[in-house]
């Protein structure tokens, strides 16, 4: 992992648990560690403008239109900064995380 990635997990990580925070969850040790594996992941499709097949948010009705909302206004910046969209198919992996937090304290 290079300090760039580094970087780029640290901020997405941040965001994505401040969200998770802010809205009552918080993540154990192991959950926090699949979180920043997911968080590289993306950061690397984001640098390399590569998509994940196409997803229609609205097959998972179970997801709070709040998670959406606010996973998109909290990486949207950083998908920005890298000329990149965040898009549903994004929103649905990182919303796994939320209901992971929910379900399982």
């Amino acid at each position: 992992m290079t300090d760039a990635d580094r970087a780029d997990v640290s901020q997405i990580v941040v965001a994505v648990e401040s969200l998770l925070i802010e809205s009552g969850y918080s993540l154990s040790d192991d959950r926090r560690l699949a979180l920043a594996a997911h968080s590289l992941a993306f950061s690397q499709r984001i640098r390399a403008h590569e998509k994940l097949p196409e997803i229609d948010l609205n097959d998972f009705p179970e997801i709070p239109e709040e998670t959406v909302a606010g996973l998109r206004n909290a990486l949207t910046p950083y998908c920005a900064r890298h000329d990149s969209e965040f898009h549903d198919e994004e929103v649905l992996l990182f919303a796994m995380h939320f209901e992971v937090a929910r379900i399982a304290p």
